[in-house]
């Protein structure tokens, strides 16, 4: 719980530090806040122990086939 609580308090130091210089514009704030809440949600995943499934796992399954066939064309 200590974690979260770490988490939760430098995020929103992180958020108040740049608030000012993103008010000036709404689009680039949404993406912050939501670029925000994603890095949180990750990180407090992590600190209960709940498995975060790994990018890089799609990014294989994704791009395997191509290469198998890349592979075979110049066998």
């Amino acid at each position: 719980m200590v974690n979260v609580l770490i988490i939760l308090s430098v995020s929103f130091i992180m958020f108040f530090v740049d608030f000012p210089h993103l008010k000036k514009s709404r689009k680039e704030l949404a993406v912050y806040v939501s670029i925000i809440l994603f890095g949180i949600s990750l990180f407090v995943a992590e600190a209960f122990h709940i498995e975060v499934p790994n990018p890089l796992e799609a990014i294989i399954f994704v791009f395997k086939p191509v290469t198998d066939w890349i592979n075979k064309l110049f066998k």
